[in-house]
């Protein structure tokens, strides 16, 4: 919902009533996962930590479908968002843990490469769909992702 609100207003993104609705309706069914923190005694001592996730994966999402929008290229965007976020973060998890993690056999390497090339190709597909359609309707989509059967 944070993200239609900002798409509409800051992106002019146009989102259709019906679009709107389903939007909401999913938001609504997010929150009544949530209530069992709020109503059924749960500890609540993590909704901070969910309402921060939240808020970074609004933020994400925007820049991200805004990034590719301004690129003119959501492959090429996604891979160097990619390859920047290992250059990046690569020295602080050695640094942090040691260069023992970075030795392993083949098989854990090959199995490494289609892990990364897949995450790669479902996250451009995503990045793809924000330069298609309103960020707010992909975002939200994308987050139905959080449902998982009792």
């Amino acid at each position: 919902m944070m993200v239609t609100l900002v798409g509409v207003f800051l992106l002019a993104d146009v989102v259709t009533p019906v679009e709107f609705a389903g939007i909401f309706v999913l938001g609504l069914g997010i929150i009544a996962m949530s209530l069992g923190a709020l109503v059924q005694g749960e500890s609540r001592r993590l909704v901070p930590y969910a309402l921060g996730s939240a808020v970074a994966t609004a933020g994400y999402s925007l820049v991200d479908g805004t990034g590719a929008r301004i690129s003119g290229d959501p492959a090429t965007y996604v891979g160097w968002l990619l390859i920047l976020s290992a250059v990046f973060y690569t020295p602080v998890v050695i640094g942090l843990k040691g260069s023992h993690i970075l030795r392993a056999d083949g098989r854990t390497w090959g199995m490494g490469l289609v892990a990364a090339a897949a995450s790669y190709a479902a996250y451009a597909v995503v990045v793809w769909a924000m330069t298609q359609a309103p960020i707010a309707l992909v975002t939200a989509l994308r987050e139905t992702s959080i449902f998982l059967p009792c």
